[in-house]
């Protein structure tokens, strides 16, 4: 192959290609696809498929619904099918694409989110890993993790594999959706997005509806790297254990029972007794995670300053100032942000000790003003307060001394 060509890599959970065969045409012709990665297929042993110009390599779920991984891959392309490695758990097919510089393994993969082996899960990804070519791995592992803002953890082992090994890439700053602002997301689309000029009636082929789907994903994917933040996950995250894996679930099944039979106090005590082992091994499992985690800080070569930068990373943790909205002015940088609260704080705490207040120069205007209206008046003070009407005064005072 020759290297000054691109390559056009392309991969997509079908959810059932059998049915959309034209589809996948009508895409590899228009985007001219090299290959194109698919998993869950759907595809049988007794089902057919195949595509002119198109080399098809598949791997068929036998027993069970769904499932399914499948290569297409141009005839013309110089390539060899990899031996397809025996897993247990994981579905997957690859194929070595052979150049000049070098070989290119692609592996589609196909993990179910039902399957409960994570020990298997982690012994064959290091399995499909193990490679020493350019090795890239296409797939749907149906992994959750909650620095994904999932509800629940169910791979802790990709999660590792994103933060700490080139051969799984992930988006590492993850959208934070609680801190969205929802509201410069909507005006962003419509300010980008006029759907007065769109006239219907002028689509007559797949190319325009194609196009206008392009500049929709587009406005839309602006519009979320503008209002929604993103925040970065912890670096420090370990692993779970399998046997502390073990233990939860073993204290999750006494404490049904025990919610179930409150009087039982067998239940009772190994709940509480496998909850209090929990915390021990974890504690043993964190401690040994920050172990390492020095031991390889100290091993390696130039590294005078990077303890003190790990230190940093969890004293002087940043946060980030949601967007604000100042008289309906959307402001964004940080410096815009700074000056609209630097000017909200002196409004609301106005300092006296250089500067006439507000309130004092009110105060003055309706003085100057009522002497303005008096100033022909000349009043005498005796006839403010009569004599007499001061005596009576005195005379109610209960000690004369005070006046």
């Amino acid at each position: 192959m020759d290297c000054s060509a691109k390559l056009k890599v392309s991969y997509w959970n079908a959810n059932g290609i059998a049915n959309k065969k034209m589809d996948v045409i009508y895409f590899l012709n228009r985007y001219d696809i090299d290959v194109l990665l698919v998993v869950e297929t759907f595809l049988k042993p007794v089902h057919t498929f195949s595509i002119a110009q198109y080399k098809v390599y598949r791997v068929d779920r036998v027993v069970g619904p769904k499932g399914g991984v499948l290569i297409l891959i141009k005839s013309n392309l110089k390539h060899q099918f990899s031996k397809t490695v025996k897993l247990a758990v994981i579905e997957s097919i690859g194929i070595k694409i052979i150049t000049e510089k070098g070989n290119i393994n692609l592996t589609a993969a196909y993990y179910p989110g039902s399957n409960p082996n994570p020990a298997y899960f982690r012994q064959e990804i290091k399995r499909l890993t193990a490679r020493n070519d350019s090795n890239f791995i296409f797939g749907d592992f149906n992994a959750r993790h909650k620095s994904w803002n999932c509800c629940s953890t169910n791979s802790a082992v990709i999660f590792s594999l994103t933060n700490t090994s080139n051969n799984f890439v992930s988006d590492r700053c993850i959208p934070n959706y609680n801190k969205a602002d929802w509201r410069l997301f909507k005006n962003i689309i419509n300010r980008n997005l006029d759907v007065t000029t769109v006239n219907l009636n002028n689509i007559v082929n797949y190319t325009q509806i194609d196009d206008m789907i392009t500049k929709i994903n587009s406005i839309i994917t602006i519009a979320k790297n503008v209002a929604i933040p993103k925040v970065i996950p912890g670096k420090f995250n370990i692993i779970i254990p399998d046997h502390i894996v073990t233990l939860i679930k073993l204290r999750n099944k006494y404490r049904k029972k025990w919610q179930r039979q409150r009087l039982n106090i067998y239940y009772r005590n190994t709940y509480y007794s496998l909850k209090a082992e929990i915390e021990h091994q974890m504690l043993l499992a964190r401690n040994l995670a920050w172990s390492s985690t020095l031991e390889s800080i100290n091993t390696q070569q130039n590294n005078s300053n990077k303890l003190f930068k790990l230190i940093n990373t969890f004293k002087n943790r940043q946060y980030s100032i949601p967007t604000l909205n100042v008289k309906n002015k959307i402001l964004l940088t940080n410096e815009e942000k700074s000056n609209a609260l630097k000017l909200q704080s002196q409004n609301s705490h106005y300092l006296t000790h250089h500067k006439i207040s507000p309130l004092e120069n009110k105060v003055k205007k309706a003085i100057n003003k009522f002497f303005k209206q008096n100033h022909e008046q000349s009043l005498d003070p005796s006839e403010l307060v009569k004599p007499k009407l001061l005596m009576q005064l005195k005379q109610n005072l209960k000690n004369n001394k005070s006046a």
